[in-house]
């Protein structure tokens, strides 16, 4: 599933990523971070930012038990109006 923004390292490779002053609006999926396929995960930071109104999930965080983790902090942000989650 695609969306606005999505962060997905290959096997291995892992992510550092700040968002700031992001507006995603009106997709299938807002922001998506999947570590599924990354043996060192995702740290992504996004503050100052609008994801409203996507026809799915606003924020969504794909992982599993064998690969890499997520760590996600949202702040001065708005998150509304999704179909879904978030």
């Amino acid at each position: 599933m695609g969306g606005g923004v999505v962060v997905a390292p290959g096997a291995s490779s892992g992510v550092n990523a700040h968002l700031s002053r992001v507006r995603l609006e009106g997709n299938l999926l807002g922001l998506k971070a999947d570590s599924t396929a990354s043996s060192l995960g995702v740290n992504l930071n996004m503050q100052d930012s609008f994801i409203t109104g996507n026809s799915s999930d606003g924020v969504a965080a794909v992982s599993n038990s064998v690969n890499g983790f997520i760590g996600m902090q949202i702040s001065t942000s708005q998150i509304s109006g999704n179909f879904g989650a978030g």
